[in-house]
């Protein structure tokens, strides 16, 4: 055998262990590419899942609330029919007749169950509904429940803060 049939006959051969793992690589690339449109197809649909739980919890909320799906508040009533306005003279004598409104007292607000005040909102009324959609949010977020107790402490005044997490955390799921 001389030199160069020694040479074709290892190229072959060379030849031959590349196109067998060529096959092989296209076989685990194709295993790859199947595998992983199966966990893509899996995860779209968990996050659909996800999203229609946070979409359905939060119709419900603003349902609660008056708001409509899309975030727009409930159409305002109609509105009264306009006063006419007196003229000058009848303006100074209804004036003088009408006293001047009394203000009425505020009602005190209750004390948070917590050691941490809460700070009170600016009108000072229950901010329940407003401290409930906050909260489903930061659950929606993966926000634990205690640093979520803390922001909304700080932010809202709201009587039982501890039952409304214990209920948004429960319909999130978390």
């Amino acid at each position: 055998m001389s030199v160069e049939d020694l040479a074709k006959q290892a190229a072959d051969s060379v030849r031959a262990v590349v196109a067998e793992a060529q096959k092989q690589a296209a076989e685990i690339v194709a295993a790859a590419e199947a595998e992983a449109a199966e966990i893509r197809e899996r995860a779209e649909g968990e996050a659909r899942e996800r999203i229609e739980r946070a979409r359905a919890a939060f119709e419900e909320l603003g349902g609660r609330l008056g708001v409509s799906g899309g975030g727009a508040p409930a159409p305002a009533p109609p509105a009264a029919a306009p006063v006419p306005v007196p003229a000058p003279e009848e303006a100074r004598e209804t004036a003088a007749a009408v006293p001047d409104p009394v203000p009425a007292s505020p009602e005190p607000e209750p004390a948070p169950e917590h050691a941490e005040p809460a700070a009170p909102s600016a009108s000072g009324a229950d901010d329940s509904q407003a401290a409930r959609m906050v909260a489903l949010k930061l659950a929606l977020d993966g926000v634990s429940r205690a640093e979520a107790w803390t922001q909304l402490a700080a932010a809202y005044t709201v009587p039982d803060l501890d039952g409304l997490l214990e209920d948004v955390y429960a319909r999130a799921g978390k």
